[in-house]
């Protein structure tokens, strides 16, 4: 009499293993702190806001002309002062405007002032915040591109092919975000200096407060 036998369970497929590659590990974190640097640079950081009676008169003061000049309705506009030390000035949330301390403690004249706050209404009235976020939408959307192509290069047993999609995904993604950003920093430049005519402001605090810029970056 024949022994019975159970049949044999067919062992489940695995999927080939991505062979280990410090080079493809170092453009996959790349690409995480690229998503990430897109994303903080949108939001407004999370730093204490200065409230002081006095500053904030001053720097209304100075705003509201320009803000006419860029037939932008100055109530709607909101300023604020950061406890930061970095020179920096950004504009978050639609129509609010954040300045840094520290920018206003090395700015050397109330031109100087004026025209970094003309620059900032200028990505206002321009409508860049939300131009900006879509250009950051596309070059993220190629970044994943370029990795989800090279994840599928490494699953298919080249490390080395899918690092190079990865890497070539994200330089042209960044180049392109990077290139946009520039172009809009000039616009809102060539537009301070309107503003600033309009309002009966010298735009020469603008080019003097680009050389403290350039003085502070060497």
């Amino acid at each position: 009499m024949a022994q019975w036998r159970a049949p044999k369970r067919e062992q489940p497929r695995r999927l080939p293993a991505i062979r280990q590659s410090p080079v493809l590990i170092a453009h996959l974190f790349r690409l995480c702190c690229f998503a990430i640097l897109l994303v903080v640079a949108h939001s407004a950081p999370a730093h204490t806001i200065i409230r002081d009676a006095e500053l904030e008169a001053h720097l209304r003061a100075l705003a509201d002309p320009v803000l006419r000049a860029a037939e932008l309705d100055s109530a709607g506009v909101r300023i604020f002062v950061l406890a930061d030390r970095d020179i920096n000035a950004f504009v978050a949330g639609g129509q609010q405007l954040f300045l840094n301390s520290g920018l206003i403690q090395r700015t050397e004249s109330p031109e100087q002032l004026a025209a970094v706050i003309a620059h900032e209404i200028a990505h206002i009235a321009g409508g860049h915040l939300t131009r900006t976020a879509r250009a950051a939408g596309g070059s993220m959307a190629q970044a994943v591109m370029g990795a989800l192509l090279g994840a599928a290069a490494a699953v298919a047993g080249a490390p080395d092919l899918g690092a190079a999609l990865i890497l070539g995904g994200q330089t042209v993604a960044e180049r392109r975000f990077l290139a946009y950003s520039r172009s809009q920093e000039q616009m809102a430049d060539q537009a301070a200096i309107r503003y600033l005519e309009r309002a009966g402001i010298s735009p020469r605090g603008l080019l003097e407060f680009l050389h403290i810029l350039n003085s502070q970056d060497r």
